[in-house]
């Protein structure tokens, strides 16, 4: 059985800038991550596949930004699909508010286009 470095000695490591942590922790979490993401996504409709790829590089790239924000008070996994789960409900919130931003621009126009009439 293949044992995998502990999240908290690579988080600590990458305060220090290693890359190596990183990656390690990328190859050892990125899968579960991206699969939890897309199944928090799925019952969207969306590209859940693609918003899953996403959002996957959006926690890594928060993670290597700011390590420090692993605490320990709970169990790494815990905090790292808690990360994960929020930035899917940000993207699906982000997705909403574009998709209403473009249905009141096309009534706007809608309305506009018969006015003239």
């Amino acid at each position: 059985m293949q044992t995998h470095p502990d999240p908290a000695e690579l988080l600590t490591a990458m305060r220090s800038g290693d890359t190596r942590a990183l990656d390690s922790l990328y190859r050892t979490w990125s899968a579960k991550v991206r699969l939890f993401a897309r199944l928090q996504l799925a019952p969207s409709g969306l590209d859940a596949d693609t918003l899953a790829d996403e959002i996957t590089v959006d926690v890594f790239h928060d993670i290597w930004r700011h390590p420090e924000r692993f605490d320990g008070r709970v169990a790494f996994n815990t905090w790292l699909f808690t990360l994960a789960r929020n930035k899917a409900i940000d993207r699906l919130r982000q997705l909403q508010r574009r998709h209403a931003h473009a249905a009141r621009r096309g009534a706007h126009l809608h309305r506009r286009h018969h006015r003239g009439r």
